[in-house]
């Protein structure tokens, strides 16, 4: 009992894209519009029971969406191969009278070749790829002079192709008649049933199962004891000690953080209180991610940190301006970048980070003003600041310690290692330092709730430093 929609379905398909094999990638971009049978969207009945016999029974499915994505990946993976193609060469005798590629877009064949249009200058790429001089920009490759790549190197140019796209469509109401999903109903306080995309985002080794050569789970568990012995006779000060036990013991925590419902972080505490000592967090950061976090945000914020303040002091935005008024050359740069990069995105600092008086402990910390999610607590001023803590849960579980940057790798870390989703209104903050600063750049996923691909506005920030930086 499936609802088929009256009338030709080759009908809804334009003109030109209709002939023996259509090809949806490049019929789309030689129309620079969405093929109409992508933008109607009729439901069709699908049954909720095994022996469906009254109409509360079916549930209406509409696939257009999931066509539209479809159809985007096809394009993304047309201009990634493309792209890879022209970078070795092969495109360089085929670039001619402008934008148009003659045969490199038709995929070979018999017969006359079609000459297209196409909306992107690939001798761009060229360009950067051959001179250092200045204004060497222009092309969509995302990468910088270092030769950093962010994300699969192609972003920029597909959110080109659906700017494009969208402009074509500016004047059919269908594209625009889209009705919301129905959103997700869950109790307070209900925990997920199970682990999702979200957790294991760009980690390497989320939930191993190879235990150490010559150990067994028992073994392991006798190392635990040894840990809780240490912490009972030294404290955090036998972290130093710990860090190789807790690098042994690293599959059965994973299997403690992974576990659904995910223990309290009181919890997590009393069971591994090492794992709250910066040695140990760095040191399970790296095994899960494959990513030394300390030297690689330090390397970070020296080399490209200047970057960032030179290209917000061409901004005329108040909230930037008043950042910088406040940063003198005994500042703290970490902390000036990360005020920047809030302020950019329009996020509040509230949502990341609380300031505090300058001889604030954990015990004076008001925890009513803390959020659920993890918080970096400055002592002092933003810009100079003395100390720092780290709130997750509405409760202080590290520092005070003094060193500002490694609060920053403290803070990120806890987000990957604890299996926590970024805040919504600081994700591009955090996003934005684990792609630039940290170099996680996964093609799909993401930390974000509800959101499966690189946010846009990291993207153009991205973008600008890297034109900001080839053009300087």
């Amino acid at each position: 009992m499936v609802y088929t929609p009256p009338g030709d379905a080759a009908a809804l398909w334009p003109h030109s894209c209709r002939h023996r094999n259509p090809r949806p990638s490049t019929s789309s971009l030689e129309i620079s519009t969405t093929p109409l049978c992508l933008q109607l969207s009729p439901p069709s009945p699908m049954p909720k029971t095994v022996h469906p016999r009254e109409i509360n029974h079916f549930r209406p499915v509409g696939i257009a969406s999931h066509l539209l994505k479809t159809l985007e990946r096809i394009v993304l993976n047309y201009f990634r191969h493309l792209y890879l193609y022209f970078l070795h060469g092969a495109l360089s005798e085929q670039v001619s009278g402008g934008v148009a590629l003659d045969g490199a877009l038709t995929g070979g064949g018999g017969g006359a070749q079609r000459r297209r249009r196409f909306p992107f200058d690939f001798r761009a790429e060229w360009r950067r790829k051959n001179t250092t001089r200045a204004g060497a920009t222009g092309c969509y490759w995302d990468g910088a002079k270092s030769g950093d790549i962010v994300g699969d190197g192609c972003h920029s140019l597909l959110q080109q192709v659906k700017t494009r796209v969208e402009y074509k469509n500016r004047n059919n109401t269908l594209a625009r008649c889209r009705r919301e999903g129905r959103p997700r109903r869950e109790m307070a306080g209900e925990a997920r049933l199970a682990r999702g995309p979200v957790d294991q985002y760009g980690c390497v080794r989320w939930g191993p199962a190879d235990l150490p050569v010559g150990e067994t789970e028992a073994t392991l568990e006798n190392m635990k004891r040894d840990l809780l012995n240490i912490y009972s006779e030294e404290g955090m000060s036998g972290a130093e000690r710990a860090e190789p036990i807790m690098r042994k013991t690293y599959v059965i925590l994973r299997k403690y953080l992974n576990k659904v419902p995910a223990p309290a972080m009181s919890e997590i505490k009393l069971e591994w209180p090492f794992l709250f000592s910066q040695k140990c967090l760095f040191s399970h950061f790296s095994l899960l991610t494959d990513i030394d976090i300390l030297p690689k945000l330090q390397e970070a914020i020296s080399r490209r940190g200047q970057t960032i303040l030179d290209y917000c002091a061409t901004l005329d935005n108040p909230r930037i301006c008043d950042v910088l008024a406040c940063y003198e050359p005994d500042s703290d740069k970490a902390a000036c970048i990360l005020l920047l990069l809030m302020s950019y995105f329009r996020e509040p600092k509230e949502s990341l980070m609380l300031e505090v008086d300058p001889c604030a402990t954990a015990v004076d910390v008001n925890t009513a003003e803390l959020p659920s999610t993890p918080c970096l607590i400055v002592q002092g001023d933003m810009m100079k600041p003395s100390g720092w803590l780290i709130s997750i849960e509405g409760h202080v579980v590290m520092g005070p310690h003094p060193v500002f940057v490694h609060g920053v790798a403290a803070f990120f870390s806890s987000y990957y290692v604890f299996n926590l989703e970024y805040p919504a209104a600081g994700s591009s903050t955090l996003e934005f330092i684990q792609r630039c600063f940290l170099g996680i750049n996964p093609e799909r996923g993401s930390k974000t709730k509800k959101r499966t691909t690189m946010n846009p506005h990291v993207s153009t920030l991205l973008r600008k430093l890297i034109d900001f930086e080839w053009a300087s």
